[in-house]
């Protein structure tokens, strides 16, 4: 019987990890790409200080990729 769970909580999410994945898109950023960085959904206070927050830019100024951090992570420079 526990088999049986094991096997069907594997399925579980094996069908959502395929569901999720049909979602996503592989990104790749090289070093001088710009970038546009995506504020926090819910309150952009710390870089859009705005009355109505609802209202507010979802992105912020294009930013230059000075450095690969990681196969994710960059860091970011503001050139105008």
């Amino acid at each position: 019987m526990i088999n049986e769970l094991k096997r069907n909580l594997e399925q579980a999410n094996n069908y959502m990890n395929s569901y999720a994945d049909q979602h996503h898109r592989k990104e790749q950023y090289l070093l001088g790409d710009w970038v546009y960085l995506k504020l926090q959904s819910y309150r952009k206070e710390s870089l859009s200080h705005k009355a109505l927050y609802k209202l507010s830019f979802r992105h912020h100024e294009p930013y230059h990729i000075t450095q690969k951090i990681g196969e994710v992570a960059c860091k970011l420079e503001l050139r105008e």
